[in-house]
């Protein structure tokens, strides 16, 4: 079996022709956004993945993908990039002072130089003015030698030229040589690709094909109509494709109702923003306080970049409280700014309690002569926790936008989780977006891009 895969793997490695190995050399799809179809593309039953059909697309270079073009996404990430769905593509699609930060491809304030950034994106760009990990080949390690054009990132490969024998695929999406992609990318004794790994998989009798290790007649079987995953829902499989009842229609092979599905909100892949609801087949913002800015749906009452109205954004060191910016929680308002009066040296404790002689420091409300306790470092005359504060995230003077919480040294971005006000908050907190926390030292419920503080 081993001689078996390492000569198929060594045919893939020299010729690289798609319709022979089933990979693709190509970047257009896995690099900058789309707004037509990407290479490799194929619509149906000609490219399959651990032997089942993708339940949206099938690209021969990425696999099962969320999208091939800008149409196929929702509002809330109207974007699409290497076959998912993100908030923006370049800097161009983010509001004033932001800046698109290719690594996850989200909106983060702009960065004036390298000062700005920090941990796997140290560079500041010039000219989108985002944080990133390269700018060129030169900024990369040996054992990443390659700056890629999607993340900014360093990565061992951006086609399968650049991968070996053993691992002869570039999945072009994360940079990383792989044994397969798709399943046509593996020989015939490990016919499935299964986490990029090509493995055995199931042998099934005459008309019956392999699903999650069981064998199931895909002309009838209703969970996995004409292919593995294609679920007809309230609808019937009859001939391997899906028939669906009155007022429903079939998307993907499964039945919806498109006048209340807001993955499918008035036609197939029409998808609803964040906070959306799918209303007799149109997405609108059907919640409490909800307010639709640009295309998406805000909380006016708490959203830091909408604050009492669409385009109301606060500053970096305040957040949204009843439509109004305020200082964050366990900051104070002195003198028109917002101060730390735990790490301050110039309001230690209270307003204008200034650190001074043998006692310099301010740590806890207190001046002190050293800085003291885990975790703790000195910024300037402050003692602070780079892991938790957002005046000194990571590094001392990082400072966490608006729309952004410090945890565990890193800025991560939130949104206000709409129409939930405790966790969990399943419908909310969705995609990028998943992690329910409560916002520090204060009662609002948001929705992470990262583990809570």
């Amino acid at each position: 079996m081993k001689t078996l895969w390492i000569g198929y793997a060594m045919v893939c490695a020299a010729v690289f022709v798609a319709s022979a190995c089933g990979g693709s050399d190509q970047t257009g799809f896995a690099g900058s956004p789309t707004s037509g179809a990407g290479a490799g593309i194929i619509n149906g039953g000609g490219c399959t993945v651990n032997g089942q059909k993708c339940a949206v697309v099938c690209d021969a270079a990425l696999g099962c993908v969320d999208c091939t073009k800008n149409s196929d996404c929702g509002l809330a990430k109207p974007v699409c990039v290497a076959g998912k769905c993100d908030e923006c593509g370049s800097t161009s699609d983010c509001g004033t002072g932001k800046a698109c930060f290719p690594k996850d491809h989200t909106c983060k304030t702009a960065c004036a130089g390298n000062q700005d950034c920090k941990g796997d994106a140290p560079i500041c760009d010039p000219n989108t003015k985002a944080c990133v990990g390269c700018a060129t080949a030169k900024d990369c390690p040996m054992n990443k030698p390659i700056c890629s054009t999607t993340s900014q990132q360093c990565v061992s490969c951006a086609g399968n030229a650049d991968c070996g024998v053993a691992a002869p695929v570039c999945n072009t999406a994360s940079g990383e040589c792989v044994q397969c992609m798709v399943d046509s990318q593996c020989p015939a004794a490990t016919p499935v690709c299964s986490d990029h790994h090509c493995v055995m998989g199931a042998i099934c009798g005459a008309g019956l094909v392999s699903c999650n290790s069981k064998c199931v007649d895909v002309s009838t079987d209703g969970a996995n109509c004409g292919g593995c995953g294609i679920n007809c829902g309230a609808g019937s499989c009859v001939s391997g494709k899906c028939t669906c009842g009155m007022g429903a229609i079939s998307c993907g092979g499964s039945c919806v109702d498109p006048s209340s599905n807001p993955q499918h909100c008035g036609g197939c892949g029409m998808k609803c923003g964040n906070g959306q609801s799918c209303v007799s087949g149109k997405c609108s913002c059907s919640g409490a306080g909800m307010m639709t800015c640009g295309n998406k749906c805000v909380t006016v009452a708490s959203d830091p970049n909408n604050c009492g109205g669409c385009n109301q954004p606060c500053g970096d060191t305040q957040f949204c409280s009843s439509g109004k910016c305020a200082c964050k929680p366990g900051l104070t308002a002195v003198n028109g700014q917002c101060r730390d009066l735990l790490s301050d040296p110039n309001n230690c404790g209270m307003p204008g309690n200034k650190c001074a002689g043998n006692t310099p420091l301010c740590q806890n409300g207190s001046c002190v002569g050293n800085c003291s306790g885990n975790n703790i470092d000195k910024c300037g005359n402050s003692c602070v926790d780079t892991d938790t504060n957002p005046l000194n995230c990571g590094n001392c003077g990082n400072v966490c936008a608006n729309d952004e919480v410090c945890t565990k040294g890193e800025c991560r971005p939130w949104i206000v989780a709409a129409g939930c006000s405790s966790c969990p908050c399943q419908n909310a907190c969705v995609g990028d977006f998943k992690s329910c926390c409560t916002y520090p030292q204060s009662s609002l419920t948001i929705c992470l891009n990262g583990n809570c503080p």
